[in-house]
């Protein structure tokens, strides 16, 4: 006995049919990250870290007369010519740098710094020099 179904019912039969037969493929998923890993991107260690990484690829990509330079900004628009950075704590970076032609030191939080990285160029007045970065473990890397 066959029954005399509205179109519509076998519409939507046939769709629910193709549904359960198809195969789903669900992409690999990103694994799940601890804790401690996902507030490492947090730490002045791993800014530190990246931000030298950075820095010496971008070096090698430069004109033989031109070298990188960091000018970090802080509150109050100060304005400190980077000649390192280190990290103090796990929020914390150091600056050693100079402010108005003066030597200086500034610590701050690691989020009350911009940095401003550009290529200077090499003069006599001003030659070749690397920027030094100093992370938690007294690892220190260079830009030279």
């Amino acid at each position: 006995m066959s029954q005399n179904l509205p179109q519509e019912v076998v519409i939507q039969n046939d769709a629910v049919k193709k549904i359960k037969e198809a195969k789903t493929e669900i992409p690999d998923l990103p694994r799940q990250v601890n804790p401690d890993e996902r507030n490492d991107y947090k730490s002045a260690e791993v800014l530190v870290r990246r931000l030298a990484e950075t820095v010496v690829k971008w070096r090698a990509s430069l004109e033989e007369n031109m070298q990188p330079a960091i000018l970090a900004i802080l509150n109050g628009n100060i304005q400190i010519q980077v000649n390192s950075l280190a990290v103090e704590g796990y929020n914390g970076i150091r600056i050693d740098g100079t402010l108005n032609g003066a030597k200086c030191m500034m610590l701050t939080h690691q989020n009350s710094a911009q940095l401003l990285c550009y290529a200077a160029e090499v003069t006599e007045a001003e030659p070749r020099r690397g920027i030094g970065f100093v992370l938690s473990d007294n690892e220190k890397l260079s830009t030279d």
